[in-house]
């Protein structure tokens, strides 16, 4: 598994204006419509822009994934990447449940043999994923449908699907062998840390599960495993998106810190961002530090 990131460390370097500017904004901010980037649109749209057919800088982590959905043997590459192929969540979603008929979707050889290899290895990093018990919440995300008037026309629903968990799957073992990289090279960086439960929400939660017949495992120290098991067993309920917020609300939030606390809700010892320098400046830090390296 090859995962190139455009490599944003090259253009923004340590010190200058536009690394002052993105360390001022610290990460893009996204509104409705409207966009606020971390750096300047010839970057972020433009030369960091991974465009079909032609070269561009990256930072690639290769990596090595065995059925079970293990990765071994990672490296780090700084290279010139070359895109084949602009495909969307959508056609390649077709192109995969049709088993390579997919509507709309007619890719070379080359690019079709990539995807099936690259199919297989999702499915191996998902079985990885659910054996080690990472919690899967409940969520629907929203976009929102304006009118001529700038006034909300509709907030619809957006579905999820099985390309967009494909490319989640990739990101999150570039991440994760990321974060063992630089701590194994005792690099400081900034890590993306999820607390577990704290004493007196786990209280508070238990006391809501009981009343609705339900246990969670893991006495005083729940594992994500438990909390797993807990919301296979409440899908399809009529209560079940209330206790699925009970649920995330136990734990602590998300965060960036030096010290690597592991990250609780994908189950995981040792979690970086790596995959968007280009609109996160933690993730910019990443790259550096591997570059340093």
């Amino acid at each position: 598994l090859w995962v190139a990131i455009a490599d944003g460390a090259h253009y923004v370097q340590a010190g200058s204006a536009l690394d002052k500017e993105a360390f001022e904004r610290g990460n893009s901010v996204y509104f409705p419509g409207q966009t606020l980037p971390m750096l300047p649109e010839f970057l972020s749209n433009g030369l960091c822009s991974l465009n079909p057919k032609v070269d561009r800088l990256a930072l690639v982590c290769e990596m090595k994934v065995n059925k079970a959905g293990k990765v071994s043997g990672a490296k780090f590459h700084r290279a010139v990447f070359r895109s084949q192929a602009r495909l969307t969540y959508t056609q390649v979603a077709a192109w995969l449940a049709a088993q390579g008929q997919g509507d709309g979707l007619n890719p070379t050889p080359a690019v079709a043999q990539n995807l099936t290899h690259l199919q297989g290895v999702y499915h191996a990093l998902l079985a990885a994923r659910t054996k080690r018990g990472a919690i899967e919440f409940e969520s629907t995300e929203t976009k929102i449908r304006f009118d001529d008037n700038r006034k909300i026309a509709a907030i619809e629903p957006v579905s999820r699907n099985d390309a967009h968990r494909l490319i989640e799957e990739c990101m999150i073992a570039a991440n994760v062998q990321s974060a063992l990289f630089l701590a194994k090279h005792k690099m400081p960086t900034l890590y993306r840390t999820h607390p577990g439960p704290k004493t007196e929400k786990l209280a508070d939660l238990r006391a809501l599960l009981s009343e609705k017949g339900i246990k969670l495992g893991g006495s005083d120290k729940p594992a994500p495993k438990d909390y797993a098991t807990v919301l296979e067993q409440i899908k399809g309920r009529p209560d079940a998106h209330l206790l699925n917020m009970s649920l995330l609300r136990s734990l602590g939030q998300a965060q960036y810190t030096g010290n690597n606390g592991g990250h609780f809700g994908l189950a995981l010892e040792a979690y970086g961002h790596f995959t968007s320098p280009i609109r996160r400046y933690p993730d910019l830090l990443v790259h550096r530090g591997i570059c340093h390296i």
